[in-house]
């Protein structure tokens, strides 16, 4: 039996913008035994999809780790001059990734770097080194389960909110400030959306705009899902509503109503985005930038643009889709 060993991002949205290459990957390899390199608070996001995993750690002791396992092949998803070396030196026979921080010198096979070209696209064609196909499917998937559904209805029981109440959630934390919509934006939409009730939905590591929570309809949950969890949550809402985040891919991996708010960023380069999906962006003279703090001061102009009456707008089109 083959061993394949998949170097992922390091980020939540990232790494579920591999899932269509790890699907191509298992349907290549059916009876291979394929293991993911994660960040260990990101497993969830492609447990149905591997083997197994193993979380990233300090190079000594991923050195070590890989040695152990003895993959036949590395797939770089994440391809570095580090990530191509350690492989190169623990004697893997086949490395497949991108021609990126002189780490050809170290890959068998790899892709020529474009930075125009989509991350999801890149992860498929890095796979498709390994055994060339023509008909690939590009769209993110996550699978809920029953048990994380059932958690959420004992969080809402928990919270206040009836089982039948019709909410949707608003992912406005972020780790970087230049991402980040205006707190009063958010404030003024949710004052515009009383018919629903509202779900603030985020992790302890990002920045998170406490004012929104005062609002009267809104109830924060930040914190208290994991990964399959928040999925769950997504998956029932009526809409969901964030800036470039993990949540953002989760909402579209799971087939929600999703707005994305794109300012530092470019849009182009992430997704792929569904049908019920809206991105709203208007792309600045300085950007896309990628900064984490804007030089030109908090919040970020690129994303104070996007007005709330547009946003409103957008919201009520999607709202009214059945």
């Amino acid at each position: 039996m083959k061993k394949i060993l998949v170097f992922e991002p390091n980020y939540l949205g990232d790494i579920l913008m591999t899932t269509p290459a790890l699907k191509l990957l298992r349907k290549s390899f059916t009876d291979a035994d394929i293991i993911a390199l994660i960040d260990e608070k990101y497993q969830e996001a492609v447990s149905g999809y591997v083997n197994t995993t193993i979380i990233k750690k300090g190079k000594l002791g991923l050195v070590s780790e890989i040695k152990s396992i003895k993959p036949d092949i590395a797939v770089l998803l994440r391809t570095t001059f580090a990530n191509a070396f350690i492989c190169r030196m623990v004697g893997i026979k086949e490395i497949v990734g991108v021609d990126t921080e002189f780490s050809k010198l170290f890959l068998d096979k790899y892709i020529k770097y474009d930075k125009k070209r989509p991350f999801y696209k890149e992860y498929v064609e890095i796979v498709k080194l390994l055994k060339p196909v023509n008909n690939v499917s590009y769209d993110l998937e996550f699978i809920v389960n029953e048990s994380d559904k059932s958690y959420i209805g004992a969080l809402f029981k928990e919270c206040g909110i009836k089982p039948d109440e019709k909410y949707i959630v608003i992912a406005p934390g972020t780790t970087r400030k230049s991402k980040m919509w205006p707190v009063e934006n958010y404030t003024s939409l949710i004052n515009e959306l009383r018919d629903y009730r509202i779900i603030i939905t985020g992790n302890k590591r990002e920045i998170q705009p406490v004012e929104i929570i005062r609002v009267p309809n809104v109830v924060s949950i930040v914190g208290k899902t994991n990964i399959k969890q928040l999925a769950a949550l997504l998956s029932n809402a009526e809409l969901v509503i964030s800036p470039d985040s993990g949540t953002l891919f989760l909402a579209v991996a799971v087939g929600a109503r999703t707005i994305g708010l794109f300012g530092s960023t470019d849009p182009a380069l992430y997704g792929p985005y569904k049908e019920n999906t809206v991105i709203m962006y208007d792309k600045p003279e300085c950007g896309p930038c990628y900064k984490v703090n804007c030089p030109k001061g908090f919040p970020a102009p690129c994303l104070s643009k996007i007005k709330v009456n547009q946003v409103l707008n957008v919201c009520r089109k999607l709202l009214e889709k059945t």
